[in-house]
């Protein structure tokens, strides 16, 4: 049976280190998703996604989550929004979707060595508008939503922690951005709605 070397012996050392550090700053996190929810089936023959948001690259401190929120809006159009007629046309206008960071000033001395701080807030906006159409004897009309979430972060906490808070906060957001959007377009373009 062959011994192991002192090279095979550093370099299972390090690989078992790097699975040490490495694992527990890893944060699995599930994107936001809506397709267990009934459609809403609107009496258009067709519903776009036009995304009409500032591009991350614009947006100062943008947050590096695993899902963006305009991928999220875009998920949601497509599961919740389901076009059941033979005419008209509907778009999906995703006028602002951003999740930024802002440093917040922390407090030093001995105090903040004993106890977190909040370092970071996180700041959600989501805004969107559901525009038809004339379809048949049908005037158009919009539906509009408006969204603005926020928390923070403290100094204490990991990359998996930071990121858990910046998914917890995008699925909160979307889950009252659902609720919202639902009712207004229930009412404000009721007679588009089919059962």
């Amino acid at each position: 049976m062959p011994h192991p070397t002192r090279r095979s012996l550093f370099a299972g050392a390090g690989l078992l280190l790097l699975a040490a550090c490495g694992g527990p700053e890893l944060a699995s996190v599930a994107p936001v998703s809506f397709a267990g929810r009934p459609p809403i089936r609107l009496n258009l023959a067709r519903i776009d996604t036009v995304d009409r948001s500032a591009p991350a690259a614009t947006q100062s401190a943008q947050s590096s989550a695993a899902q963006s929120p305009a991928a999220a809006i875009r998920g949601w159009g497509a599961a919740r929004l389901q076009a059941a007629g033979r005419a008209g046309a509907g778009q999906l206008i995703i006028q602002e979707a951003s999740l930024t960071r802002e440093q917040l000033a922390t407090q030093g001395g001995l105090t903040a060595m004993f106890r977190d701080q909040p370092s970071q807030k996180l700041t959600l906006r989501l805004t969107a508008r559901l525009e038809v159409g004339a379809v048949g004897n049908i005037t158009g009309g919009y539906a509009d939503v408006r969204i603005e979430r926020s928390t923070t972060v403290t100094d204490g906490s990991s990359v998996a922690d930071q990121s858990r808070a910046e998914a917890g906060l995008l699925q909160d957001g979307m889950n009252e951005f659902d609720r919202q959007f639902e009712a207004n377009i229930r009412q404000h373009l009721a007679p588009l709605v089919l059962p």
